[in-house]
């Protein structure tokens, strides 16, 4: 390296991931283009290798190393986003701030809306920041004190972190409401056929942790290849296709998908998990009471599911 790293350099850098071009980072920062290429030059000549690879109509990608460059320092540029945010909270009220961070099968369920509805409607003076990231994102955030409250399947293993659990449920078969297996008390894989059936790469469409052990299809030929399981549902509303997904979405699709408990039981566990170390504020306190009593209401719904 022969140069130091500044913030103004990472802003621009982020710019051009994300759309891809120095005229459109350009744009979003409100800055020149020789700026936005500037401040990438200095930065590649500060960590000493490209940053991207230029493709037709002046599209830029990640170089290999600039991907692998980004995936490491994506946490810092997240909290570079949130400085506005955290500096305007400060100056213009007494308000506590809660950043929470979650997956996206707990921030489309029903108890999690609820929850942040409630607790909302409840503590008028706290704001409450909801982000997206994947369950190691959320883990690093964290512990790296990104986030207040982490929401996902876990629990988690690690050591400086607090677990709360939410929920404990088993995985179900999604399937059309007109299909044969809708009306079964249990559904296994005989009751569909592998072409019907949307896999994430040959797995349930769960979380990824979860391993459905002996005897599952791992190379079943099915035709398409889904990860995101509220995309799976909706593809199972169309009548044609059956997912193993879990359930927590599954009061958006009543009235044309059917979520039949799936035998061999494929658990699924979700809790909240904050800093052990870490003084929680009484609001934090208090929103993971509410995810609870949320959860619990949800669950109390939807007994087909519970495991215990």
């Amino acid at each position: 390296m022969t140069g130091r790293i500044s913030n103004r350099q990472l802003r621009a850098y982020r710019a051009i991931v994300a759309t891809g071009s120095v005229t459109r980072a350009a744009e979003t920062l409100n800055l020149s283009q020789p700026t936005i290429s500037r401040q990438i030059s200095m930065l590649e000549d500060a960590i000493g290798f490209k940053l991207f690879e230029r493709l037709g109509n002046n599209r830029l990608i990640p170089s290999k190393l600039g991907e692998r460059f980004y995936n490491e320092v994506e946490g810092t540029l997240q909290g570079l986003e949130e400085l506005q945010w955290i500096a305007r909270g400060i100056s213009t009220s007494e308000r506590e701030r809660i950043r929470i961070s979650a997956t996206p099968p707990v921030l489309n369920s029903d108890f999690f809306v609820d929850a942040l509805d409630r607790f909302a409607q409840d503590h008028p003076e706290v704001e409450l920041r909801v982000q997206w990231h994947t369950r190691p994102q959320i883990e690093a955030a964290v512990v790296g004190r990104r986030a207040d409250i982490g929401v996902s399947a876990g629990p988690s293993e690690h050591p400086d972190l607090q677990d709360t659990q939410l929920l404990r449920l088993n995985a179900a078969m999604a399937v059309p409401r007109g299909h044969p297996a809708a009306s079964k008390p249990v559904v296994t894989l005989e009751d569909i056929t592998m072409r019907e059936l949307l896999l994430d790469q040959g797995r349930p469409i769960v979380p990824h942790m979860v391993h459905p052990g002996a005897g599952w299809p791992t190379n079943a030929p099915g035709q398409i290849d889904m990860q995101v399981s509220l995309n799976a549902m909706r593809l199972v509303s169309k009548g044609n296709r059956v997912a193993i997904c879990e359930p927590l979405s599954c009061d958006w699709f009543e009235a044309t998908v059917a979520f039949v408990p799936y035998e061999p039981a494929i658990e699924l566990i979700y809790g909240c998990y904050q800093l052990g170390d870490r003084a929680t504020s009484d609001a934090q306190t208090a929103f993971v009471a509410q995810l609870v009593a949320s959860a619990h209401e949800w669950q109390a719904r939807h007994p087909q599911f519970r495991t215990w």
